[in-house]
């Protein structure tokens, strides 16, 4: 497997695993009044440029976002932002939180502060679609606003393509390189110990912080691939359900069908004739 690919995953991974809410937004019109100087803020930014220039800082790095520009501000940092040799600027913008686990989203991933939009008329509409509902007051209208801000969110992410990459901490390698493990082993019995030690860490330890990197126990990151593969094996081959068992490493036959069956709501004979 090639390292760019492995990379991409674990970024989905953790895409897959944020949960981004919606606080507020809207459109507004910025003159000279419109500055903030050294404010700490908790909430994370998107936002539209849609005529004139604003200056935006957080902690030590500053930038100016011109027309037709997003920018991704990120929440917990210490901000400042006025208008830019302009006397007006117009924008949308929205408020939120995207938590992994503990974390937010600006913990693990690196992403540009701000990128040159493709289609400026579809994040309006995304914009106006996610306020509209947001200030119209019926059961069930977050389902709504929260998928457009998850919209959103992806057409920044789709925009910067390459420009997005995991954080260069020790967490972030420590969990590539158990990623790594685990697609190269994918056909053994995988032990979360093994992986602790692989990592350097306790065992209790290594599933705490692994939860809290990836939202889910290693137990299930593991068992995920395995049934990914499963699916995969079960209707592009012609191998029998033990041969797919003994090859993804699972004790028996029967504890595979028990776990494919609990993941999926069918039994992996029923799955194949369903899907071939």
């Amino acid at each position: 497997m090639d390292k760019m690919t492995s990379h991409t995953k674990i970024l989905n991974q953790v895409f897959g695993s944020v949960k981004p809410n919606f606080i507020n937004g809207g459109y507004t019109v910025c003159n000279h009044l419109w500055s903030s100087n050294n404010y700490l803020f908790e909430y994370d930014s998107i936002g539209i440029v849609l005529d004139g220039s604003i200056w935006l800082k957080y902690d030590d790095i500053d930038f100016v976002v011109d027309k037709g520009e997003l920018y991704y501000f990120p929440g917990n940092t210490i901000q400042s932002f006025k208008i830019h040799n302009c006397k007006k600027a117009i924008k949308y913008w929205c408020h939120f939180t995207a938590q992994i686990g503990e974390n937010s989203l600006f913990d693990m991933v690196e992403y540009p502060t701000k990128i040159k939009c493709k289609d400026v008329h579809k994040v309006i509409n995304i914009f106006k679609e996610m306020l509209k509902t947001y200030h119209n007051e019926y059961i069930g209208n977050s389902f709504y606003y929260n998928s457009k801000l998850y919209e959103l969110i992806h057409e920044y992410i789709y925009t910067a393509g390459n420009q997005i990459t995991l954080r260069k901490n020790q967490l972030s390698q420590d969990m590539y390189t158990i990623n790594e493990y685990i697609e190269k082993h994918i056909n053994k019995n995988i032990s979360v110990k093994e992986l602790a030690d692989l990592a350097g860490f306790s065992t209790n330890y290594f599933i705490e912080i692994f939860k809290n990197y990836f939202n889910m126990t290693p137990l299930q990151y593991i068992i995920n691939k395995k049934i990914v593969l499963a699916k995969s094996l079960l209707t592009c081959t012609n191998m029998s359900i033990k041969e797919i068992s003994i090859h993804l490493g699972f004790s028996s036959q029967n504890y595979f069908s028990e776990i494919f069956k609990a993941q999926t709501n069918f039994s992996p004979s029923i799955y194949r004739k369903l899907h071939i």
